[in-house]
């Protein structure tokens, strides 16, 4: 399987993943001799991925084969939803490339409200730093894709004008400025494939934009299966089924008599330990806890990662 992994990796193929029953091959025989396994699977290189980032391989049953049918849904994007979700605010990496996003941040935190104190008071100056941020990031630093379409379009037309004259000074600080922009996008690809072992500068971008696309992909909830058996599609019906499996699945049945099962168990936190579990946290404690965080894993609710506290 190993040796198998490593042919895909070497073509440039992603497994794209499958719904359905687990495994594609029976050997139909009973009881302990009885072997599943997956042995049919889809795989497809990145730009193919970049054409049709939703592709779908289901498995499904036939009668007489001892082998799942592989149906193959190529798909571009969803269909457009009537109620959009607002995804709310999300924190770039490569923002930090910029030359004026320290100063930014410091004037937005300068602002924030200084009336309110503790934790009140430090949610109030977050949220305003980052409706500072999306609205610096929509303003001053642009969109990298549109940036870098600009400056293909005028690469081109600086190239066709210097034909005769070789290389011009213009092209040359075309071609720098798009090599900012490179690094910018293989941060942001690299953000989104969640691929923190593989360290962006080494112009990996597809090998980014391949796994962000797989995540996506994986990470997309097309449809539901409710109690009944029947598949719920609709946004509203999703939300309303996450909500209530939630809800059932965090809430207390409640107990009885718990003392006389809690009695009989050994106690092995000696007074001692305990003062030390119970101690308040230093700030030394809660600084070493946020630098072994990884930089970009799970934002919090408000939509910065461990990355911009570090």
């Amino acid at each position: 399987m190993t040796a198998f992994r490593e042919c895909l990796m070497d073509c440039g193929l992603a497994d794209l993943g499958y719904k359905g029953y687990d495994f594609t091959w029976n050997n139909r025989r009973a009881g302990a001799e009885n072997i599943q396994v997956r042995l049919d699977r889809g795989t497809t290189t990145a730009s193919f991925l970049s054409l049709f980032p939703l592709t779908q391989v289901e498995h499904i049953a036939t009668e007489e084969s001892d082998r799942m049918a592989l149906l193959i849904r190529v798909l571009a994007e969803p269909k457009q939803r009537l109620h959009p979700c607002s995804r709310g605010f999300k924190f770039e990496e490569m923002w930090l490339k910029h030359d004026n996003y320290e100063e930014m941040v410091q004037e937005a935190w300068a602002k924030g409200e200084a009336n309110e104190q503790g934790l009140c008071g430090l949610w109030s100056r977050l949220l305003g730093v980052t409706r500072v941020m999306q609205k610096w990031s929509y303003e001053t630093f642009g969109s990298v894709r549109a940036e870098m379409k600009r400056l293909r379009a005028k690469l081109d037309a600086a190239r066709t004008a210097a034909r005769a004259s070789g290389i011009s000074q213009e092209v040359l600080e075309i071609e720098h400025e798009m090599h900012d922009l490179f690094e910018k996008e293989e941060i942001m690809f690299r953000q989104r494939s969640r691929q923190d072992w593989l360290q962006a500068g080494d112009r990996s971008t597809k090998f980014f934009q391949n796994r962000a696309s797989h995540r996506r992909r994986k990470n997309t909830v097309i449809s539901l299966r409710q109690i009944d058996g029947s598949l719920c599609k609709t946004d509203e019906g999703m939300r309303h089924m996450a909500l209530a499996f939630y809800n059932c699945l965090y809430s207390s049945e409640g107990s009885t008599n718990s003392d006389q099962v809690l009695n009989l168990i050994q106690s092995f936190v000696t007074d001692e330990m305990n003062v030390s579990l119970t101690a308040p946290l230093s700030d030394t404690e809660i600084e070493e806890a946020l630098l072994q965080m990884g930089p970009t894993k799970a934002p919090g609710p408000d939509g910065l990662p461990a990355l911009f506290y570090q």
